[in-house]
């Protein structure tokens, strides 16, 4: 074969194998899924959320609410099994919002 077969037949495949990639990036991202820590049910979700504002947050939930979507609150998710995941729901992932909000340090509260 060619050399010039080979570069165009290595390039075609990579062009391909490229915009399959694309494919699939694009589907997980129009189609979210969430897992507990032992991943043994992988529930799909409408959106994952994660916010770092009260007021973002606030927006999270009133949009649930308007549009009647469920919403599951998720912090390091080590839940075991899936039970706090609901499907096709919002999930509103807590991570990233680790503010004191506040503190006595005379109450111990």
């Amino acid at each position: 074969m060619p050399d010039i077969m080979k570069r165009f037949l290595f390039i075609t495949l990579y062009a391909l194998l490229f915009g399959l990639s694309l494919l699939a990036f694009n589907f997980k991202l129009d189609h979210p899924i969430a897992e507990d820590i032992s991943r043994l049910m992988p529930v799909k979700m409408k959106a994952i959320m994660a916010e770092d504002s009260e007021e973002a947050i606030k927006k999270v939930v009133l949009d649930a609410e308007k549009n009647d979507d469920p919403i599951s609150i998720a912090g390091m998710q080590h839940s075991q099994g899936g039970q706090t995941l609901y499907p096709n729901g919002i999930l509103l992932d807590m991570k990233h919002y680790d503010k004191i909000l506040d503190l006595d340090v005379k109450k111990n509260a």
